[in-house]
């Protein structure tokens, strides 16, 4: 479809069609391969010395690195070099290579999705396909309409938070916390005070502008919006429990309950 055939999409349900067009699947399946490729390097190079659950952990957790790296940083120097878009043309702007770093997100999840069922059965697989397939669901929904990319470039920012996460994640289950315990410090801290900006933050004001401009927009993208951000929002609370919980704040009882 031509870009003109999408002036006015926002009044529209986007097109269940475009999920076979070119410039939607084909960037999601390289990008998929370019993860497995990552991975690849990963598990050949790095964390050859665990126990075989904990390597895949290691392994997978080096991929996520990557990717929120990657798409934290991106979408951060965005807003902070287009702040104008960020903020005053969130709904309308589009641009076919910046429609690139969620395709990108969307070709990790389905390779992340795929890492984890040739591995694990578990809670914690549960937990993560279901935020998987719903952030999928609602990038696409953007995607489709080729509208709200400045708001996809905004949950994006929810990556700056995973990065400390992931990086954390790996020095506990690595041990390498042991030996590098100022580093260690400086990464739980910056884990609970990005989340607080960049998931509570960034989450409350994406349901803010949602709700606030919903007379702009069909009604089928406020329901998916905001269906999504209370998700993440109650997601991001419970992750936000643990960890506290995690780092002591509840008291010892409830820190080796955690811990478990």
């Amino acid at each position: 479809m031509a870009e003109e055939d999408y002036v006015g999409a926002e009044w529209r349900i986007p097109p269940m069609h475009g999920f076979l067009e070119p410039a939607f699947i084909i960037p999601i399946i390289a990008y998929f391969f370019i993860f497995e490729a990552i991975a690849f390097y990963i598990r050949s190079s790095t964390w050859t010395n665990h126990p075989s659950f904990e390597r895949y952990r290691l392994h997978n957790l080096s991929v996520s690195l990557v990717h929120s790296t990657i798409t934290g940083g991106c979408s951060l120097a965005f807003m902070l070099i287009n702040p104008h878009i960020m903020f005053g043309d969130t709904m309308h702007w589009y641009n076919s290579w910046a429609v690139q770093l969620p395709l990108l997100s969307m070709g990790y999840f389905c390779h992340d999705v795929f890492d984890i069922l040739s591995h694990e059965r578990s809670r914690y697989a549960f937990e993560v396909l279901v935020h998987h397939a719903v952030i999928f669901s609602v990038f696409s929904v953007g995607m489709l309409a080729h509208k709200f990319l400045p708001y996809t470039y905004w949950a994006l920012l929810v990556e700056i938070n995973s990065v400390f996460l992931h990086a954390r994640s790996i020095m506990e289950i690595s041990l390498t916390y042991v030996a590098y315990q100022l580093i260690y410090r400086v990464v739980r801290i910056l884990s609970i005070a990005t989340f607080v900006v960049f998931r509570f933050g960034i989450l409350t004001w994406m349901l803010y502008y949602i709700v606030m401009n919903r007379q702009h927009f069909h009604e089928f993208y406020l329901y998916s919006a905001a269906f999504a951000d209370i998700f993440f929002l109650i997601f991001s609370g419970i992750l936000f429990s643990r960890m506290l919980a995690e780092d002591g704040f509840f008291g010892e009882r409830i820190k080796r309950k955690a811990s478990l």
